[in-house]
């Protein structure tokens, strides 16, 4: 018999940070929050998981943070930005 062999998918780099932010996310809630997969779909859903149970004061409803002067819906932030904030809050 020949051994099995494990293929790996090679993840893009914002993927790997996806799935860091992910594992984070998901070891500081117990693994009550984690990532199905590693998209920024996914990404999204558990930064407004975590914003609607009081993550951020910033955070004022409807996918709308405001910081000081200015408001962004989170659909205008980028993959990356997200990750880094999760990983930065929650590594």
């Amino acid at each position: 018999m020949k051994a099995a062999q494990v293929t790996r998918e090679k993840l893009t780099p914002i993927e790997t940070l996806i799935k860091r932010a992910s594992i984070a996310v998901s070891l500081a809630t117990g693994g009550d929050i984690r990532c199905k997969e590693n998209t920024g779909l996914e990404l999204r859903r558990i930064f407004l998981e975590l914003a609607e149970d009081g993550a951020w004061e910033a955070y004022k409803g409807n996918g709308k943070f405001e910081d000081g002067n200015s408001e962004m819906h989170v659909s205008e932030m980028s993959d990356r930005w997200i990750a880094r904030k999760l990983i930065q809050d929650y590594e």
